[in-house]
């Protein structure tokens, strides 16, 4: 199984394709994954936009416009059940096109938008690491800074085969688990995630106490959608 579950937008390619193209979640109108409509088993037909991957090459000599017709995918997750009649794609999900072979198609990126960890805050310019950081302290991310202030190094859930998961279902609640960096056993943290799409920012406000592994548990932790108002 891949460790990402895809989802609407996730980029795409097929081995016979002259160009990407973006995953359509046509089947799925319910659950959603970090923000996003989640791909399932039962994501068929030509659901790709634009609609296609430019020029089909497998007759080589005579290429010809690509209408792809996904028949089935491989390689699925079937832990989770979508709407009682479907499982999730994942990363390493393949799909078998009517037009080509068993597994011809592939995912390049799945769309997911990851929660960034201690590593890619540190890399990122000082003044995005405010942003980047859930916990709001830029100072936390020099190593030799006098103050621990406790910082978010890994955020995920597990499910019901006990596997981490770090794309985060908007609409179902999930158990957190918080993995800090300079931490006090038994402190109580508040904790804050935020992202964002064209539309609005998705937050949350949450809290709980550090364990002496400096891991704190999260019980019912859900997203809220904040719409952008738009003017008439």
């Amino acid at each position: 199984m891949g460790k990402q579950y895809v989802v609407q937008t996730a980029i795409c390619m097929c081995k016979f394709g002259a160009a990407p193209g973006i995953l359509k979640v046509t089947d799925n109108k319910g659950v959603y994954m970090n923000g996003k409509l989640t791909a399932t088993t039962l994501t068929l037909g030509n659901v790709f936009n634009p609609p296609g991957f430019g020029v089909c090459k497998i007759n080589p000599i005579m290429p010809k416009p690509c209408t792809p017709t996904v028949t089935q995918w491989t390689d699925y997750y079937d832990g989770i059940s979508i709407n009682g009649s479907s499982y999730p794609l994942t990363e390493s999900s393949k799909g078998t096109c009517a037009m080509g072979c068993p597994g011809c198609i592939t995912f390049q990126m799945t769309g997911q938008i990851p929660i960034p960890g201690l590593p890619q805050m540190k890399q990122a310019a000082a003044e995005h690491q405010t942003k980047m950081n859930p916990m709001g302290f830029a100072e936390a991310l020099d190593e030799n800074a006098e103050d621990n202030i406790p910082t978010i190094i890994d955020a995920y859930w597990l499910d019901e085969k006990g596997s981490k998961h770090r794309e985060f279902m908007v609409e179902q609640p999930v158990t957190l688990y918080v993995q800090l960096h300079s931490y006090n056993a038994g402190e109580t943290v508040n904790l804050t995630f935020e992202d964002s799409d064209n539309d609005g920012v998705y937050h949350a406000d949450c809290s709980g106490c550090a364990d002496a592994d400096g891991v704190v548990r999260v019980d019912g932790f859900k997203w809220e959608y904040i719409t952008n108002e738009k003017g008439g």
